[in-house]
C-alpha cells in the first residue's frame, strides 16, 4: 500500500499496514535479521510510515498496538549499523 498516493486510509488497512510491521519486529526480535538486514530492507519503509501524518495519529490513537512498529523505530534509531545511519533522524 502507498500511503502517499492515498487521500483517505480506513483503520483497516492501517492495521493490515502496521501489522506487517508488528511481523518484521517478531522476525528481529527472535534473532532471524540482524540490524543490518533490518535496516537494508525495511528502514526505508519504517521511516516513510512514520513521516505519513494518518500513521502517526492512527499509533497515537491506539497506544495498546503496533509496539512491533515502535520497536523497530526504536531499533533503527540506535542501531550502530552503517545501513542504518540514513535512518536515525527519525523523531
Amino acid at each position: 500500500m502507498n500511503l502517499a498516493t492515498l487521500e483517505r486510509v480506513s483503520g483497516v488497512d492501517l492495521d493490515k499496514y502496521l501489522g506487517a510491521f508488528n511481523t518484521v519486529a517478531l522476525v528481529y526480535r527472535d534473532g532471524f535479521l540482524s540490524d543490518d538486514h533490518l535496516c537494508a530492507s525495511f528502514a526505508f519503509y519504517v521511516k516513510e510510515a512514520h513521516k505519513n501524518s494518518e500513521v502517526q495519529k492512527y499509533v497515537e490513537e491506539n497506544p495498546e498496538y503496533f509496539g512491533g512498529f515502535r520497536d523497530l523505530l526504536t531499533v533503527i534509531r540506535n542501531s550502530e549499523s552503517l545501513l542504518c545511519r540514513p535512518y536515525r533522524d527519525l523523531q
